[in-house]
């Protein structure tokens, strides 16, 4: 929930948002709007861009991320190729061609790339 992407801004949480960009239940513009939250201010996605992709499902032209990163075989083997892919502070923003669907592979290998801290006593 948005509420509590204050509190997990500057800490030691990282975050991913993996986003179909033809979803129809959760529209992209939500999750690229977390992202914004807790990104870098030079590393956000503009409203403009936002709202293209809601409404045409596509992204727009010149559009640019990262390097789409190791991962990428598995969006492509799942059948939802990665499209795009930033990142910024502990959190990246993951589009792939999809809808409401979950790339349960490529969500297994980021969390083994991101272990979690131990708990401090």
């Amino acid at each position: 929930p948005a509420m509590y992407l204050d509190g997990a801004k500057g800490k030691d949480v990282r975050v991913q948002l993996a986003i179909g960009v033809s979803d129809d239940y959760v529209p992209p513009s939500h999750s690229l709007r977390a992202f914004n939250v807790l990104a870098e201010p030079r590393d956000r996605v503009s409203e403009q861009e936002i709202l293209s992709i809601d409404a045409t499902l596509a992204l727009p032209s010149g559009l640019s991320g990262t390097d789409l990163g190791d991962d990428e075989e598995i969006y492509s083997r799942a059948g939802h190729p990665k499209l795009f892919e930033r990142i910024s502070a502990n959190v990246e923003a993951v589009l792939f061609q999809g809808g409401h669907d979950i790339v349960y592979n490529a969500g297994l290998n980021w969390l083994s790339r991101h272990p979690s801290s131990e708990p401090s006593d």
